[in-house]
């Protein structure tokens, strides 16, 4: 392929590049396995495809899904009390709403669970 000349326009020396795909079929990942990580590692297990052998997620630690189901539950349960400020109540509505909490709005949700734990009763 021959340089553009100086002043040419990038774009007209660019070619479109298609994957060759010819010969391979495509892999619905209908069929899986779990790969356990060694322990420590940063990751719990992967999903692993048993037909092309292909990674398809990464599994969460059982102790995260226990921690995000006990902050949903208690948020749950703070978001119907009367007993929050304002302020609270706000936060608690606004971070319901979020997929994934950072480690200090969990703080702030254990101090306000903590706090209203007596008056919700339990």
């Amino acid at each position: 392929m021959k340089r553009p000349e100086k002043g040419a326009s990038e774009l007209s020396h660019t070619l479109a590049i298609e994957p060759d795909t010819r010969g391979y079929r495509s892999c619905s990942h209908s069929a899986t396995h779990i790969e356990f990580c060694a322990p420590g590692y940063i990751h719990y297990a992967r999903v692993v495809c048993d037909r092309c052998g292909r990674f398809v997620d990464w599994l969460p630690k059982p102790s995260t899904v226990i921690r995000q189901k006990m902050i949903a539950r208690r948020l749950a349960l703070l978001g119907r009390s009367s007993e929050l400020n304002p302020w609270e109540h706000r936060f608690v509505k606004d971070v319901s709403e979020k997929r994934k909490l950072s480690p200090r709005q969990e703080q702030k949700v254990d101090e306000i669970w903590s706090s209203h734990q007596k008056e919700l009763g339990l």
